[in-house]
């Protein structure tokens, strides 16, 4: 099958130490590390992301055509699950945003959250099905307010912080401690705690933010995919409107 874009829409995000990690997974060094979690140059910030359990996917302006894609780079219409096939209906009927807020040549990835994956979410608003955590070109990326900015001025959700540090006053902050933050549109349903956070490091060069690299950290006791449907079962879906709607 083609990829659009000729490569990989995203990769996969190393690990913090202390991260819960699976088979085959990789992690940033203990320097990395002490970038987010001890002190730091001032040239130096970190932003902390809630990490959401959804499935990643993208939308690209390629040709001047939006188009919804997969992970590994596929169309997303064309792909053999349902819950990513569902996601090409959902950008069709949100393509003026996805227009407004892509140049050509980028994509912006995200976390489609329709299907339940080691958590169950409730969405209350269905704008909030896709929270958008990069901005792409190639495989460079835009600093995470350029993202922020960008997403809001064309009304595409975005994943939000749950701390922003410029400076090392900013504090120092453990991965548990982060992890406390939540966004009230979009929550994981019935108290359930978040899967981890997502650390954005940038540094700045001469007047510009750029984005050096990011690193996730999951907690211990999250057990992933457990509602992930087994060869012919019926798929857990999270709480939304959206979906109501469609099978109404």
């Amino acid at each position: 099958m083609n990829k659009p874009l000729g490569h990989k829409a995203y990769g996969s995000i190393p690990h913090m130490p202390g991260s819960k990690r699976g088979p085959g997974d990789h992690g940033i060094e203990e320097k990395q590390a002490s970038l987010i979690t001890g002190k730091r140059p001032k040239n130096i910030r970190a932003i902390v992301q809630e990490k959401w359990d959804g499935c990643c996917m993208s939308v690209a302006k390629i040709d001047g055509r939006i188009v919804s894609l997969g992970r590994a780079g596929h169309l997303a219409q064309s792909a053999p699950y349902e819950h990513m096939q569902r996601f090409a209906t959902w950008v069709r009927e949100r393509e003026y945003r996805f227009d407004r807020l892509l140049l050509e040549g980028e994509r912006v990835v995200g976390e489609w959250m329709l299907m339940a994956h080691g958590l169950v979410y409730e969405v209350r608003d269905p704008d909030a099905l896709f929270l958008a955590f990069d901005i792409m070109r190639g495989h460079e990326r835009e600093t995470a307010d350029v993202v922020s900015r960008r997403c809001e001025a064309a009304r595409v959700d975005s994943v939000p912080y749950v701390m922003h540090w410029h400076h090392p006053e900013g504090g120092i902050c453990s991965p548990e401690e982060a992890v406390r933050g939540q966004r009230r549109d979009i929550a994981p349903a019935d108290g359930a705690e978040p899967e981890g956070v997502v650390y954005r490091v940038e540094k700045l060069e001469g007047d510009r933010w750029r984005h050096l690299f990011c690193t996730k950290w999951v907690r211990g006791d999250f057990e992933p995919g457990i509602y992930l449907p087994e060869d012919g079962s019926v798929p857990t879906w999270n709480r939304c409107s959206w979906l109501e709607q469609r099978a109404a």
